[in-house]
């Protein structure tokens, strides 16, 4: 999920995520509830979250054609 991964890259990286709501204008709430994959990133939202962490737009989606066939 995407909002996994970039809990995954914020906490890596000792990135508040309040301060990541707060640059993109996201409510807190939200923020939290995307990043615990509770909630699906708006496409609008996450794009203003790679812009704020200055990473291209594909960096948190899985590309399921690089899965190895189960």
């Amino acid at each position: 999920m995407v909002g996994v991964e970039v809990r995954k890259y914020l906490d890596e990286r000792g990135i508040k995520y309040s301060a990541v709501a707060d640059a993109v204008g996201m409510t807190r709430p939200a923020m939290y509830q995307s990043l615990k994959g509770n909630r699906s990133f708006l496409v609008d939202e996450y794009y203003e979250v790679c812009k704020f962490l200055d990473v291209p737009f594909d960096s948190f989606i899985e590309n399921d054609m690089d899965k190895e066939p189960r």
